[in-house]
């Protein structure tokens, strides 16, 4: 039998400092052809990362001949900075007569930055309607809109984005709705962007207008980075 370790990932990222994250950490396969391997133990370092095969709890494994485990670990930081350890797989293998087979895996205590993302980040002439512009053509009257979707991508397990969003532009016919949101870490949210001119226009022009972000706070005290997202609105125009 002989063994290969296989990283899925290796780095926990940032977690806040008495909360837990669990991931899938590495797969350890069995490329023999014909006897089990064995996994005798799996030993670390680190008194805040602890190593085990997925669905058994248990640090030994026995893996057929073809075949492959996982190990998940958990990583609960006690405060803030980052950490690392070297998991040490100790094995039987009698091709690769290496053991243990050590993998370093990675966290970081306290929180990162977060991100507020906004796609699509520049609304295409797509989400709104766009007939041929002519020159002294009127602005009709009615309501035209388009959806964007945001996002919580904040680095940090358990970190909950909230804020409020506004259109800023020339133009008072635009809205957004909702105004403000609430977004768990990995959450999202739809957004619908109208425009409902209530007065017809000569400009025959273009309207552009941008998503922004205000007031953007973090419940576990990230730095929040957000950017706006553009949008060039093409509404429909007819004759004068």
């Amino acid at each position: 039998q002989d063994i290969s370790v296989t990283a899925i990932n290796t780095s926990f990222g940032h977690v806040a400092p008495s909360t837990s994250k669990t991931q899938d950490i590495c797969k350890v396969n069995n490329t023999g052809k014909k006897k089990s391997l064995g996994i005798t133990g799996l030993t670390d370092g680190s008194s805040e990362m602890t190593f085990q095969f997925k669905g058994s709890s248990t640090t030994s494994a026995t893996i057929y001949a073809g075949g492959s485990a996982i190990i998940e670990g958990t990583y609960t930081p006690s405060g803030s900075g980052a950490d690392s350890t070297t998991l040490a797989i100790a094995h039987d293998a009698t091709v690769l007569n290496t053991s243990p087979v050590n993998v370093t895996v990675t966290g970081t205590g306290g929180t990162g930055d977060a991100y507020v993302d906004i796609t699509p980040s520049e609304l295409s002439n797509t989400h709104f309607e766009k007939p041929s512009v002519d020159a002294g053509a009127l602005l009709q009257l009615g309501t035209y809109s388009t959806v964007v979707t945001i996002a919580n991508n904040s680095q940090t397990a358990g970190d909950v984005l909230t804020g409020e969003l506004f259109c800023d532009s020339n133009e008072s016919s635009f809205s957004v709705s909702p105004s403000t949101f609430q977004l768990a870490q990995g959450a999202s949210t739809e957004v619908l962007v109208t425009f409902a001119p209530s007065i017809a226009s000569t400009k025959a022009e273009q309207i552009t207008t941008s998503i922004q972000l205000n007031n953007v706070t973090s419940s576990l005290g990230s730095v929040v980075s957000t950017q706006p997202c553009t949008a060039d609105i093409y509404p429909v125009w007819g004759p004068v």
